[in-house]
């Protein structure tokens, strides 16, 4: 009997700690429509360079990215990065939000065998100039014309 209360408790330990999401996880959230979305990222402890990726399945390549960033302690620099390169950096510092506004040519997506198309997209990055802690932002972008995206 004992034995198979410390195994049961030795598993259920096990299990919450694979389970758990690592404190330098990138973690996002979105609500989104073929053309718009509307997300919140989150990392605990960013102690090097992360990245998320956006999608979208609209066959319009441009996209509009407002973003307000925070972070509690620490620096970093946060880029908006589409198909050819860096379209707008910004550094949010403890204590002072930071905005990012760019349009960009979103990275098309391609279809290859077996995997299914993930659209077009394009990335931010965030890159801790020293360890930061508990960055957030909220991001809303907008799938624009490619003449509205290099206008």
């Amino acid at each position: 009997m004992k034995r198979s209360m410390i195994a049961a408790a030795t598993a259920a330990l096990l299990l919450s700690t694979a389970c758990s999401t690592p404190p330098t996880a990138v973690v996002r959230q979105c609500d989104s429509s073929l053309k718009a979305a509307e997300c919140t990222v989150t990392v605990e402890q960013l102690d090097k360079l992360a990245t998320t990726t956006f999608n979208s399945q609209s066959s319009n390549r441009g996209v509009a990215v407002q973003a307000t960033i925070t972070v509690e302690t620490g620096q970093a620099v946060v880029r908006v990065i589409g198909s050819q390169g860096v379209a707008a950096e910004t550094t949010v510092m403890a204590g002072q939000p930071a905005e990012i506004n760019a349009r960009t040519i979103m990275k098309m997506g391609r279809k290859t065998g077996e995997k299914k198309d993930e659209g077009n997209s394009f990335r931010m990055e965030f890159d801790p100039q020293q360890p930061t802690t508990k960055l957030s932002a909220s991001i809303n972008y907008q799938v624009i014309s490619q003449a509205e995206a290099t206008s």
